[in-house]
């Protein structure tokens, strides 16, 4: 380890001088630094640093060069931090003029500046799985820091962790202020100057601070010593380096120290990954910043405190939110008009209730808002048609189908005609005449001529597959485009398909008020079947509808509803004055309720603010949902994602959209698990 930074030190300290790294000759050229932001006086320059001939190293080789420079820069940098971090495909690195001379005296500027090459999801050869880790030649990398005054790491066992590599240590001089002899919180001050060193100070309050920071370090300063500590954590595989990772952030909080990863942002990992285009986002056409591209996502599903799953706002707080803390089986009531974030904020929830558990989602809707999250999450849609033939094993499930089809007054079917058919159905099952649906509707035919004019308007709706795929976390299916006579045969079928499932499953019905008002009231019987069949074999039910009040006109839905643990309510188009089984103080809630647009300038467009209200045996808590730009467009666009990815396509070849679908979701997954 000390031979290799003396190597690097070495080639940086001259631009004229080869030195070998890993058995590779090749120079490291200087360029002047350009000023790429000032803010309130505050100066920052990136330096880069180009590497001829970096492409002939191996790719472990490669990352470690970055690595292992950037902790070299710090650590060697006397009392000067310096933010290493990848920015228009060249590495950079944050500092201020008056240290620049640390990078080797007069710094030349090239007018011919080599360029690193990238290739498409590499950085130096190195393929990047998300904002914090690495992988190179089978191993996954990353990189954990932490901060102490202590400097006491005695429970950690480096070599368990970072195998052979070497814990860099970086000793930090901070400048502190002392008002009215008395010193100021450092862990605060720190933060603000840290803040001020990455030059993306975007709100007001941040600015003024730094403003008061500096007007007191004028007045008096007392220097303090801080270390910065990053260890290179190495496994494996993710897994293994996930619990790793955990189990070095509790050794570290244990000492109190403050852990951090060292990554710079989502939106270098994009632009990396596609080299020479700009993340630009369908919809808007807009240039997504670091913090949207963060905050996209839930920060984690792991109950906090007990206040159950943790959203990120950038408004200000956090939004907590725990539906399955009374016990499996709970049935929820989600409220509120079109547009303001029900739909969404429910889907998100149920995805991270399942994704981790062999439990299956199943969503029935009257509409197509959950087409684009079912695509996302590699769902199945069962909107054109049904496998007909899944059981056709089943009399009883073929002759409901039958029955679903006719009217038994207008058609005279009675008992026994039931009871020949059901014969008839039973025969044919024997005899392994059903392999097609034409199969099976010629061959009650045979008896009961008329029985294929019943079947000629839903035909076409109707699959020879005979079954499900197994893997798929979701289940869905929009019945809104079936004909009417199709609504009853897809509601049995997957009647049908939840009684043979042995797994857990739960359910969302959205838009319950189209299925169940009065000129749907057969397909309503089938849905009031389906909620008490779950409720008794005690699953958990989502309802969705647009008004608290819709229980006054459907005779079902108060029958529906009544069995809800705990309702979501939205805001309302107008006041509520009374409902019936709700307290004076819910109806107080639900009115304080707001839905408001709130501007984004990082990113030129605006996005939704939405207060909900979560009301239930234990709770009566406002929560709040932010929608958020990317989010949206991702679940909003159309099928292909054509449309969003338009910009990006052409700089990857076309496969960007898989690459980054499995960039978000790893994001994901490692977020949930390390629970930050």
């Amino acid at each position: 380890m000390k031979a290799l930074l003396d190597d690097i030190k070495n080639i940086i300290s001259s631009s004229k001088t080869k030195q070998s790294f890993s058995g590779i000759e090749w120079p490291i050229a200087k360029v002047s630094g350009n000023e790429i932001i000032s803010r309130k006086n505050v100066k920052s320059y990136a330096y880069e640093y180009i590497g001829k001939d970096i492409d002939q190293l191996s790719p472990e080789a490669r990352l470690l060069f970055i690595l292992k420079l950037r902790a070299y820069l710090n650590k060697a940098s006397s009392g000067n931090f310096y933010k290493f971090y990848l920015k228009n495909n060249r590495i950079f690195v944050n500092t201020t003029e008056e240290n620049a001379r640390f990078f080797g005296g007069r710094l030349e500027k090239l007018d011919n500046p080599l360029s690193i090459h990238f290739e498409g999801g590499q950085i130096y050869g190195a393929p990047y799985f998300g904002p914090d880790y690495y992988k190179v030649n089978g191993l996954y990398y990353r990189i954990i820091s932490f901060e102490s005054n202590s400097f006491s790491t005695n429970k950690i066992d480096f070599a368990e962790f970072s195998g052979h590599h070497e814990l860099m240590v970086q000793f930090i001089k901070r400048k502190t202020a002392v008002v009215d002899n008395k010193l100021a919180g450092k862990e605060k001050l720190h933060g603000i100057v840290k803040g001020a060193s990455d030059l993306n100070i975007t709100s007001e309050e941040a600015k003024e601070e730094l403003r008061l920071v500096r007007k007191q370090l004028e007045q008096k300063v007392e220097s303090l010593f801080f270390a910065y500590v990053s260890l290179f954590v190495s496994a494996n595989t993710l897994e293994e380096l996930n619990s790793k990772t955990i189990r070095l952030l509790n050794i570290l909080d244990d000492e109190g120290h403050t852990p951090f990863f060292e990554t710079h942002s989502l939106q270098e990992v994009y632009k990396s990954t596609l080299f020479g285009v700009s993340p630009l986002f369908g919809k808007y056409g807009q240039e997504f910043n670091t913090s949207v591209l963060s905050n996209i996502l839930p920060l984690s599903v792991d109950k906090v405190s007990s206040f159950g799953k943790k959203y990120f706002s950038r408004a200000g707080n956090d939004v907590y939110l725990d539906l399955m803390d009374l016990g499996d089986g709970l049935n929820v009531l989600w409220t509120g008009p079109t547009g303001r974030g029900k739909s969404v904020t429910a889907r998100d929830y149920a995805w991270d209730l399942i994704e981790s558990t062999k439990m299956k989602l199943l969503i029935l809707e009257y509409g197509v808002s959950s087409e684009r999250f079912v695509k996302w999450h590699k769902g199945v849609s069962y909107s054109d048609k049904i496998p007909f033939l899944m059981f056709k094993e089943d009399p009883h499930y073929l002759l409901e189908i039958f029955l679903s089809q006719v009217d038994r007054d207008k058609d005279n079917i009675n008992t026994v005609d039931s009871g020949k058919i059901y014969e008839r159905i039973k025969k044919g099952i024997e005899e392994d005449a059903f392999n097609s649906v034409d199969d099976f509707i010629d061959y009650v035919s045979e008896d009961y001529e008329e029985f294929k004019y019943y079947f000629s308007e839903i035909r076409d709706y109707l699959d020879d597959e005979s079954e499900l795929p197994t893997e798929a976390k979701i289940i869905h299916c929009n019945i809104k485009f079936y004909p009417k006579r199709m609504k009853k045969v897809v509601l049995a079928f997957f009647m049908k398909w939840f009684e043979m499932y042995e797994g857990d499953i739960m359910l969302l019905l959205d838009e319950l008020y189209k299925f169940i008002k009065k000129e749907e009231e057969d397909v309503g019987s089938y849905i009031d079947e389906f909620i008490r069949t779950f409720r008794k074999e005690g699953k958990p039910i989502w309802l969705f509808t647009q008004n608290l009040t819709d229980k006054d006109q459907i005779a079902y839905f108060e029958a529906m509803t009544k069995n809800c643990d705990v309702r979501v309510c939205f805001r309302e188009g107008s006041e509520i004055s009374s409902l019936s089984n709700f307290k004076s103080d819910h109806i107080v809630t639900l009115n304080s309720l707001f839905y408001e647009e709130i501007s984004s300038d990082d990113v030129g467009t605006s996005r939704s603010e939405v207060k909900f209200a979560v009301l239930g045996p234990t709770v009566n808590k406002v929560l709040r949902h932010p929608k958020n730009e990317l989010r949206y467009t991702v679940l909003n666009t159309d099928k292909d994602f054509t449309t969003m990815f338009k910009n990006w396509e052409t700089g990857y070849g076309g496969r960007f959209h898989e690459c980054f679908r499995e960039s978000v979701i790893t994001f994901m997954e490692a977020r949930r698990e390390l629970g930050v």
